[in-house]
Parts: C-alpha cells; structure tokens; sequence
C-alpha cells in the first residue's frame, strides 16, 4: 500500500513539475493561500517539504514572473503563521529583492516592519533593511541581484538561513559567477560550527579581495575560529589538514595555550 501511494506522489510531482513555471507558481500560490486562510497548522507544515521544492525551481529558473512573487508571499505568511519569523521575514527580503516592480503591490509597508520585528530587528534595523529592499535600490542583473540578497540575508546572522543562502550561492555559481570572498569566509566559518551571532560583522562585504578567512575582528574570535577549524577536520578525518593548521595556529599566535592544544588534540 505504501509502494503505491508513493509512486502515486512521484507520478503526481512530476506531472505538476513538467507544467510551466508561472502555471506552477500559480496554482502553488493559490494552495498556500487556501490553507493559509483555513489556519491549519498540520496542513501547513505537511505542505511545507512540496512549497520548499518549488522554491529550488523557481530560484533556479530564469522567469521572475508575477506569479512567482505572488507565491514567495504566501510562502511568507504560512511561515509567519508557523511562528518561523526569521523564514518568514527571509522570503519577504527574498520577493523584494527579485520582483521589485511586482511585490510592490503585493507587500506592505507595515507588514515588511512587523515580520522584521518577529524575526528579532529592532526598529532602527527593520527600517535600515526596508530601505534596502526599495525597488530603487535593487540591483538590475540577476547576479548582482544574487549578491545583494546574499549580503542582506548574511547579514540577519541567523543559522536558520543557512541552506536558503547556500542555494543562492548554488544559483550564482550555475551562472557562472564567482563568489565573492565574504561569502565564502562566512561559509567556511559557519560548516566549522563558529557561533552565527554577529558573525557578519567580521565579513568586509565592501572588499572584492581574497583574504585570510582567520582574519576576524578580534585575536579571540580568530583563535577560537582556528580551534573550531583544527577540530572540525580532525572530525572528519583529514588529519594532515589538521595538523598543518595547527602548525599554522602555533604560529600565528604562539604561547603555552596554542602548543597545549595542538598536543592534547592529536595525542588524545
């Protein structure tokens, strides 16, 4: 029985998935505002694995429609429903940065504040970010447009984002693009398992240099960065990696801390 009510589901996904974009966007969107208004929060969360599916599909295409912003809305609101705010407020960033004309019409004033204040901004920030996202200030490539929501969505230093700006990246990288050094130090530092909290306020969003992804705001923040990194490849086996950073780290900072780490990490 489970056999069949699968092949069913694959039979129907890839049915709906050969459908193109914009009809896809919109019958998605309708859905998601059905449920929305019914307030089920069991059907939300199931519908939630399928709406993420599509919004693969949609950054990954090319279209930019109506229809698409229309969606990313309600996709908003049934976050916001879930009391997901940081998604939630995520997805509204997301429609204002890719459809600046359309979700003109679409997303409020009062409501962009109100999900900003959910997700944690104070008033100060939530306005800062609004004016961000003004259609006036949107970028017009679809590259640079891809940058500029990276960095704005960096910026939110929330580890509930990180696969959503991973993707974006993986869209960058599919155009072609190369990723700017800030995103790549800020990858680097969040697969290590360094605390998200103002983690952007060590990135250099301004500079188009590579630098030294160990090059923070403080000695201790580059320390423990070093640590998490010596730790994280020991983990997952590449030892050689490991031992040569923490010749690195001996060196960079030098002391009775650094050679007392090193021996205890690789002798125990």
């Amino acid at each position: 029985m489970k056999s069949i009510l699968f092949t069913s589901l694959v039979f129907v996904l890839s049915l709906t998935l050969s459908i193109p974009v914009c009809a896809q966007a919109d019958i998605e969107a309708s859905y998601l505002q059905h449920i929305n208004e019914q307030n089920n929060l069991f059907l939300l969360k199931d519908n939630l694995p399928t709406a993420e599916l599509y919004v693969v599909d949609f950054i990954m295409n090319d279209t930019y429609n109506r229809e698409e912003s229309v969606f990313f809305e309600a996709l908003a609101k049934t976050y916001h429903l879930l009391e997901e705010y940081e998604k939630s407020f995520y997805y509204t960033l997301l429609n204002m940065c890719f459809y600046p004309k359309e979700s003109e019409l679409i997303v409020m004033r009062t409501v962009f504040i109100d999900r900003a204040y959910r997700a944690g901004l104070d008033s100060s920030s939530a306005s800062e970010f609004y004016v961000m996202c003004h259609k006036n200030k949107i970028p017009e490539s679809e590259n640079e447009r891809l940058i500029y929501l990276m960095e704005i969505a960096i910026k939110l230093d929330s580890r509930v984002l990180v696969q959503d700006i991973n993707l974006l990246a993986r869209k960058l990288v599919e155009l072609k693009h190369s990723l700017p050094f800030w995103y790549q130090q800020w990858y680097f530092l969040t697969e290590i398992g360094m605390p998200i909290n103002n983690l952007s306020e060590n990135l250099d969003f301004e500079s188009d240099m590579i630098g030294n992804v160990y090059d923070l705001n403080t000695e201790k923040l580059s320390k423990k960065a070093y640590r998490k990194s010596i730790r994280y490849y020991k983990d997952i086996q590449a030892k050689s990696v490991a031992k040569s950073l923490s010749k690195e780290y001996n060196a960079t900072y030098p002391g009775f801390r650094s050679w007392t780490y090193y021996r205890l990490l690789f002798i125990y």
